[in-house]
């Protein structure tokens, strides 16, 4: 069994289940910015990541509640979907 964690500074970690007790990291894939949101395609084992640019946050912007820095608005044409072969 494999799990799969996209973070939003641009990675993706694929950890692989040894036994019911063990996991080790499989592989590290840089991804673009912001790819967080995920889902493994498992009929063709391809897993795909929404990711866009976005502009800086307004200046003085305050952190979000959840100790998140804020962002600006999307850059217009620049949301992508990627793909990732295993």
């Amino acid at each position: 069994m494999e799990a799969f964690s996209s973070h939003a500074e641009g990675t993706l970690t694929a950890i692989k289940e040894n036994s019911p007790t063990t996991f080790a990291v499989e592989q590290n894939v840089t991804t673009m910015p912001s790819a967080k949101t995920l889902t493994l395609d498992s009929k063709t084992n391809r897993i795909l990541l929404i990711a866009a640019v976005f502009d800086p946050p307004p200046a003085g912007a305050p952190p979000l509640s959840n100790g998140r820095i804020a962002r600006g608005p999307m850059v217009p044409g620049s949301f992508s979907i990627l793909m990732v072969a295993k």
